[in-house]
């Protein structure tokens, strides 16, 4: 995730002469230094939903449901009857539902520890009541059960499972919720903050099991209750790995009355699940060393025997296996990929992440269980866990469902809880977002890096389609808010060795739209930011860089003409290094960059075949390049990575995404993405001693972890100097914000949905919502000859949409393969594509182009159906 935006609102005219209780602050007082907005990546559009699937199902009818559907909801675990039992003897469940023990045993009700979204956008542990008998669902954050003196403020949960509920000597040690938590904040950079607590489900008492200075992830309980094994960074510490932790596997008592006995049991290794006392079951991976350095990594499920300290593989080399399940001492559930996926084409079935079942017993040869291939060949789901003593085996997924009578309107505004009272914190739908200075504008990319759109009191539209074999990066607002200019680079990457020019999107809101481009030399340029005056942009580039061609910062004098003629621009900063990530602060006297002019000599060129990190956060005068301060480092080596910095409104602080907390969960348990790279990043914020800004060693007041996300945070960042409004002071819809100072709402952000068109209608002209409802499941065979709509709305001159082939997916609806939607602006005129649907909304939603999600639904038209055989 990275930092987007901080704004600054009007000065308050007046408070409240109401008596008591007072109203709620006004938005604009309870965030009067701005508001931080980004993006994440590993975070798909569609919400994760709890499912459970019994042994060998046959159809998507035996899937059960085990949430009430809302938020993101994953990371399920089962909780046994027994504890259940002491849980609904807390007042406030008791309270609830009155259910008594001889419901347990009868098993008209279950319960269920999982993470969701639901309360401010923070990824915390709730509890579900599932009711068999009417399949009602209630949900409860531990707050609500155990009381706020341990579950409050910022922080990620996860991994919840039930520990306790046996007896030593005449002491019953009672049961117990066991999970991780982020609450506590570690001042040492580049260090996990996930720690082991175990809360009492009786009192509430909740006590830290993870010693201190010591860091663990993905706890699990064996079934005896007494012992808890863990993935540990206890005996190295974390250097930045991508996707193979290298964690090692320790053990500990859960009741610590007469000590922890906390040992180490297995090196090399991740995710434990129980078979019985005995045996652990975990995931590893296995890497092999690429051209260039790059690393594959193959993953296995692996069984370990405390008695004798045996370990075998499970799990065949062919394929990866990880985040197993165990449900005996032989039987484990595991998510497996049968075939890796580049994800530049179409996935097939054996790409997917489905969930098997492998048992040890069996002969050689003999072909595991297939949970998932059978209810959804082409989804992929995550994360099994047991239910019912191993009748159902659960996991989450999308709920690509939803999609197919739109019906469900995801979010495109998120307001997510702040530690900072005086800063609000929003969470935005799509990549690169970036907000005019005067809050009027936002634009962003499309998820394929082809296509730009702005969303302002207009409306919601494209602004430049890019039809070249290059991407479009980075979007940014010139800072003058009259000038109504959208930078954008085009190129291949960021890759110093490929050319990226830096183009101006001239009256970007405007009617007649003009591109611009203001490089060129074949040279990577990237990162522009204006001045506040808007006449000149600082941007990094490789020209001047050598044969390393390293990148420093540069200036452009004259914004509006680019580069031309001799001396049209400046040289800020010079060095064999990376200095990058540019913004000018609003106040215009100082630039902050991030660099890597503090990396050792003797540092690898790659890790993973990525940069190294050794990123740090600098200022330099722009009327003084000589005065650099270095503002906010990694400590020790200075390894890792602060980068994209943005000043706030009152240049007061900095926002950065940075590695500082290292990595929340295991990465290998999430989604993985074409786009994301590093399954790590959170927020920080740095306050500046603008008073002092000579006395170097004084500068950095201190910083703040702002977000608490197992979800990659986004490269840009974004200012909204004039702090207009992002949503609603009340959520709507279960955080459907809308945006009132650019007149967007959320009906004009749904996803496409197709509408069944009746057959005796197709040779005769109809009216429809244009692009909202059109869906060809009750065409049968003749949605083969549909060649063409026509669609004229009231906006544009010309509208065409082409069907481009069919077949039938295995949900039984039609895959359309291509549909290709082009208007032609009445002041633009030119073909401009809107939407590239290469995937069944069934099958393969996620990897839709980000222009479809976005595409607006407001349009009315009249469509003719037409060339139908």
């Amino acid at each position: 995730m990275a930092p987007t935006s901080v704004t600054v609102p009007d000065k308050p005219t007046g408070i409240s002469p109401d008596p008591q209780p007072p109203p709620p602050p006004p938005q604009a007082l309870r965030e009067r230094r701005g508001r931080i907005v980004f993006s994440t990546a590993y975070r798909p559009p569609v919400p994760f939903d709890i499912f459970a699937c019994p042994f060998s199902p046959s159809c998507t009818n035996e899937e059960l449901h085990l949430t009430d559907g809302v938020s993101y909801n994953y990371n399920g675990c089962s909780i046994p009857p027994a504890a259940l039992k002491t849980l609904l003897k807390n007042p406030k469940l008791a309270e609830e539902d009155g259910t008594t023990d001889a419901d347990v045993d009868a098993g008209h009700v279950s319960g269920l520890i999982f993470v969701s979204e639901r309360n401010d956008g923070l990824e915390i542990l709730h509890i579900a009541l599932h009711f068999n008998v009417d399949s009602r669902v209630k949900v409860f954050a531990l707050a609500d059960i155990f009381g706020a003196a341990n579950f409050i403020g910022p922080r990620l949960e996860d991994s919840g499972c039930i520990g306790g509920g046996y007896n030593v000597g005449s002491r019953m040690v009672g049961h117990s919720l066991i999970y991780t938590s982020t609450k506590e904040p570690v001042q040492q950079c580049r260090s996990p903050w996930t720690v082991v607590y175990k809360t009492n489900l009786s009192t509430g008492k909740t006590e830290r099991l993870t010693p201190q200075g010591v860091f663990d992830l993905s706890p699990a309980v064996s079934p005896s209750g007494k012992m808890v094994a863990v993935a540990s960074f206890q005996s190295k510490s974390w250097n930045g790995e991508i996707e193979n932790l290298k964690t090692d596997i320790y053990v500990m008592n859960v009741d610590g009355e007469d000590g922890l006995g906390r040992k180490l049991l297995i090196k090399n290794g991740g995710w434990p699940s129980w078979g019985s006392d005995n045996i652990i079951f975990f995931h590893r991976g296995t890497e092999k060393t690429l051209p260039f350095n790059m690393v594959e990594t193959a993953w296995g499920v692996f069984r370990y025997k405390i008695s004798t300290e045996e370990t075998m593989e499970v799990t065949p080399k062919e394929l990866d296996a990880v985040t197993p399940a165990a449900i005996s001492e032989t039987k484990v559930a595991v998510a497996t990929i049968r075939q890796k996926s580049r994800f530049d084409n179409v996935r097939v079935e054996v790409q997917y992440r489905h969930i098997e079942i492998f048992d040890t017993n069996n002969a050689p040869g003999m072909q595991p269980v297939q949970i998932t291939q059978k209810t959804r060949p082409k989804t992929d789901h995550y994360n099994p866990f047991v239910r019912d003593n191993g009748g159902r085996i659960g996991y989450h997924r999308c709920r690509s469902d939803l999609l197919q009578h739109g019906d469900h309107i995801p979010s495109n505004l998120h307001k997510i809880v702040s530690p900072v009272k005086d800063v609000g914190l929003y969470r935005v739908s799509g990549l690169s977002p970036t907000i005019s200075k005067d809050g009027s504008k936002l634009a962003f990319v499309d998820g394929e890096f082809k296509a730009v759109w702005v969303a302002d009191h207009r409306g919601l539209r494209i602004v430049y389609d890019y039809r070249g074999p290059h991407r479009v990066f980075s979007p940014v607002w010139n800072q003058n808010p009259d000038k109504d200019i959208l930078y954008v680079c085009i190129g291949t990457s960021f890759n110093a060795d490929k050319t990226l020019e830096i183009y101006a999107i001239n009256n970007a809101s405007g009617d007649v739209v003009q591109r611009q481009r203001l490089t060129y030399g074949g040279y990577n340029n990237a990162f522009p930011s204006s001045s506040p005056d808007g006449s000149k942009f600082v941007f990094r580039s490789t020209r001047d860089g050598g044969v390393k061609k390293y990148k420093n910062l540069h200036i452009m004098l004259e914004a509006e003409n680019g580069q031309s003629g001799i001396g049209w621009e400046t040289r800020l900063t010079k060095g064999p290094w990376t200095d990058t990530h540019c913004q000018w602060s609003p106040t215009g006297d100082w630039v902050v960059f991030s660099s890597t002019r503090g990396k050792p000599r003797d540092a690898d060129e790659l890790d993973n075949g990525l940069d190294p990190g050794y990123f740090s956060v600098y200022l330099v005068k722009p009327s003084d390049p000589m005065v650099v301060i270095r503002v906010m480092d990694s400590m020790g080596d200075l390894g890792g990575h602060i980068n994209h910095p943005v000043f706030s409104p009152d240049g007061r602080s900095i926002a950065v995404t940075a590695d500082l907390a290292a990595v929340s969960v295991d990465p290998i348990s999430l989604p993985m993405f074409m786009h994301a790279v590093r399954p790590y990043g959170d927020i920080f914020m740095i306050d500046l001693d603008t008073d002092n800004l000579k006395n170097i060693n004084n500068f950095i007041k201190g910083f703040r972890r702002i977000t608490h996300s197992r979800n990659c945070v986004s490269a840009n960042l974004i200012v909204d100097s004039k702090n207009r409004r992002f949503g609603k002071d009340q959520v709507r819809n279960q955080n459907h914000y809308h945006w009132p100072s650019i007149d967007i709402t959320t009906d004009m952000l749904q996803p496409i949905a197709l509408e069944e068109l009746d057959t005796s209608l197709v040779s005769n002209p109809i009216h429809v919502v244009a692009c909202r409802k059109l869906r060809a499941s009750s065409f049968d065979n003749k949605v083969n000859s549909l060649t063409r709509y026509t669609i004229r709305p009231n906006t544009f001159s010309k509208v065409s949409i082409e069907w481009l082939g069919a077949e039938r997916c295995d949900g039984g609806l039609r895959c359309f393969r291509m549909l290709v939607m082009r208007f032609q602006d009445v002041f633009v005129e030119q073909n401009i594509m809107l939407a590239c649907l290469p995937f069944c909304l069934k099958c393969n939603y996620q990897y839709l182009p980000w222009s479809l999600w976005m595409l607006p639904n407001k349009f009315f038209a009249s469509v003719v159906l037409s060339n139908l055989n």
